[in-house]
């Protein structure tokens, strides 16, 4: 951890040491485990030769250069949105890489990163974001097999969005009604901000990279449990550190712990159904949308389970793994060549609600 009164401090105040120590957190070396976990860290390139090897970056510069040595001979990948792509203690991408390494079937993969921790939606979609988003997906039309999107979370969690979000109830509003514990027409405002982010990133795809297979989660369930952040990231400005949930609950008098998880559900679940909505709404492009369910994983992810959780709403990298391996249970699901000498230790195909451009089709009935 970076002491917060010295390095910590001088990282967010400038920018280059930001970007600095962000470049050194995304190059490791070697596959080597996470402590006191059985899961496995990938490692990332470092060097144009070892980056077409090994096929993952967070650089948009030595993507390029992967895409010309080899792209035409990869399944190519581009990753954008927030921590649960980003976090350096675990994410949702660690058990992609780690089977990327492992697989010895043809052709391999290029993976390129571009989430960063904080983002929401929005920020996924423009800036420099989006300009590098575009530029990989129109560059030479190598073909970019899968998009994977993470985002909608940020956009509803943390003080700058659900302070303003939580209210206390009005009477004669039912206090036992998790709906009434928001400001609604705020709430909208931001779903209509998460849905129009997912728009946007589909219009980027069917202009440029219509044959890309989109790939998004849900949020599984989080608890208000006050735990801060393992780790605190400093990197372009923004500093991960928590709790995120409960002092915004308590400070508007949501106390009782049934009510505060019940608001949480409550809450992501609008999310989750925003998300869903809008991609199942989807008729563009020429390849399928897929929505991963990490609601209800197996083993599922037990709300402020230690084992699962290791703050508020990042899981934990055992967490991670689980839901990872669901993500390329549904990747596998819709491209079955990919990665086809990989069996995921756990993930259940009926979790992964496949959309196609023509029509919107639930395996789960």
């Amino acid at each position: 951890m970076v002491n917060r009164r010295s390095g910590f401090t001088r990282l967010r105040r400038d920018p280059l040491a930001g970007l600095l120590f962000a470049g050194l957190l995304g190059m490791g070396a070697g596959c080597t485990s996470v402590p006191g976990r059985n899961v496995p860290r990938p490692s990332d390139p470092s060097s144009p030769q070892a980056a077409c090897r090994v096929g993952y970056t967070t650089s948009t510069y030595l993507f390029r250069q992967m895409l010309d040595e080899c792209g035409e001979r990869r399944v190519n990948i581009v990753a954008i949105g927030d921590s649960w792509f980003a976090f350096t203690d675990g994410n949702l991408l660690f058990p992609l890489r780690v089977a990327m390494q492992r697989s010895r079937a043809r052709p391999a993969t290029n993976l390129l990163n571009l989430a960063q921790p904080g983002n929401d939606a929005n920020t996924a979609v423009s800036g420099v974001i989006k300009r590098d988003f575009a530029d990989v997906l129109r560059y030479r039309d190598y073909g970019i097999r899968f998009i994977l999107l993470s985002g909608g979370g940020n956009d509803v969690l943390g003080r700058n969005d659900i302070d303003r979000l939580l209210r206390e109830p009005v009477p004669p509003a039912d206090p036992s009604a998790p709906e009434t514990y928001f400001d609604q027409p705020t709430l909208e405002r931001k779903l209509e901000g998460i849905r129009i982010a997912y728009e946007e990133i589909l219009d980027m795809r069917e202009t440029w990279a219509p044959e890309a297979i989109v790939v998004t989660h849900t949020y599984a369930r989080v608890k208000p449990s006050g735990r801060p952040a393992s780790v605190e990231i400093a990197s372009f400005g923004v500093e991960v550190d928590g709790p995120w949930i409960a002092p915004f609950l308590r400070e508007k008098g949501i106390v009782d712990e049934r009510i505060q998880q019940e608001v949480m559900d409550y809450l992501l679940g609008r999310v989750n159904e925003t998300i869903r909505n809008v991609l199942s709404s989807h008729r563009g492009g020429r390849a399928p949308i897929v929505i991963v369910d990490t609601r209800n994983t197996v083993p599922a992810l037990e709300p402020g389970n230690p084992e699962h959780w290791q703050d508020e709403i990042h899981p934990t990298p055992m967490g991670f793994d689980i839901l990872g391996h669901q993500v390329i249970r549904c990747m596998q699901r819709v491209a079955p060549d990919f990665l086809r000498d990989i069996r995921p230790e756990t993930g259940d195909p009926r979790l992964c609600l496949e959309i196609r451009p023509d029509v919107a089709r639930d395996p789960r009935g």
